[in-house]
């Protein structure tokens, strides 16, 4: 009798981790997505897209501002030291360039996620490597994630 309550404890335990470690793996699936999703949308040099993929009470503002005073492929430029929070002025001055011609390549790699208790944060360490200008750039950075309905935006 004891084995057998052994056996359905032991059974309800594998059932409730493998639940934990799917759910976690599903949310980070979700992240991946997102992160490629605003990849590609600063490789096209769209700043439209790439803001869907910010925090929309962040993307809502900065949707106002390039509105007043212009946005376009050069605002993605604009976008990615305040995503990675990283010293982007090896650049130089890009005023009055495209943004998509001087940005030849951009692409992030995800190394490892950290997820809150409650799934609804996500820290993820990222190598990026952008070349812009003629110029490549290989770095580590930090972007901060927040699920918000449903959906994962990057957080500043």
């Amino acid at each position: 009798m004891k084995n057998h309550w052994k056996q359905r404890l032991a059974l309800v335990l594998c059932v409730l981790l493998l639940a934990t470690a799917l759910t976690g793996c599903g949310e980070k699936v979700k992240v991946e997505k997102m992160l490629k999703n605003f990849e590609s949308a600063c490789q096209a040099g769209d700043l439209d897209k790439a803001l869907d993929c910010v925090d929309p009470t962040v993307a809502g503002a900065a949707r106002a501002v390039t509105k007043l005073i212009g946005g376009g492929a050069g605002a993605v430029l604009e976008l990615l030291p305040i995503v990675f929070d990283m010293d982007f002025s090896w650049l130089g001055d890009t005023d009055g360039e495209a943004g998509k011609s001087i940005l030849s390549s951009f692409h992030i790699k995800p190394t490892a996620f950290s997820f809150n208790d409650a799934k609804d944060k996500c820290t993820v360490l990222v190598t990026y490597s952008i070349e812009a200008l003629g110029s490549e750039r290989t770095m580590e950075g930090t972007i901060h994630c927040v699920n918000k309905d449903g959906s994962w935006y990057i957080t500043f």
